[in-house]
């Protein structure tokens, strides 16, 4: 039996990408591939022979059409608000601040679990209830008041 293995041309980027996603009737390129627990498209990526790297498939996507990856600092943000999308023109560059901040701003309802709404993050921050009676106002945990004053959630509110 002979010892020679027969040489395969290996994809280029572009092939591995186009073969991961379908095109959906909203005009999203959904990504059928690897994903995050958060819904993010990802992929491996090699950079340099021997460095492979995984990255967001929407990083992907701005880099096959731009030629270049976004720079430190700043992500892809999704105007359609689909995380699993790679479709390069629903795609804008920004900071993290700025796509919570936007999306917020498109749709209050874009994450089922918030508790809150925009408005009402400004008006718990600008009463002068206590916690707890902001919770129970609320009907939330005095965890979440407290998380939602001091920082920790809600930032781009």
């Amino acid at each position: 039996m002979s010892m020679t293995r027969k040489y395969t041309r290996r994809k280029t980027l572009l092939q591995r990408f186009e073969e991961k996603y379908k095109i959906a009737s909203n005009g999203c390129w959904v990504w059928s591939a690897s994903s995050t627990g958060t819904n993010r498209a990802v992929m491996m990526v090699t950079m340099e022979p021997g460095l492979f790297q995984k990255k967001y498939g929407s990083h992907v996507a701005w880099f096959l059409t731009h030629g270049e990856w976004p720079e430190k600092g700043l992500v892809a943000m999704h105007s359609c608000d689909n995380g699993m999308c790679v479709n390069p023109e629903h795609l804008t560059l920004g900071t993290q601040k700025q796509n919570m901040k936007e999306r917020t701003e498109r749709s209050e309802s874009w994450n089922r679990h918030s508790k809150f709404t925009a408005e009402q993050v400004r008006q718990i921050r600008a009463s002068d209830l206590t916690q707890i009676e902001l919770a129970t106002k609320y009907q939330v945990s005095q965890t979440a008041i407290c998380n939602l004053l001091n920082g920790k959630t809600y930032r781009w509110v």
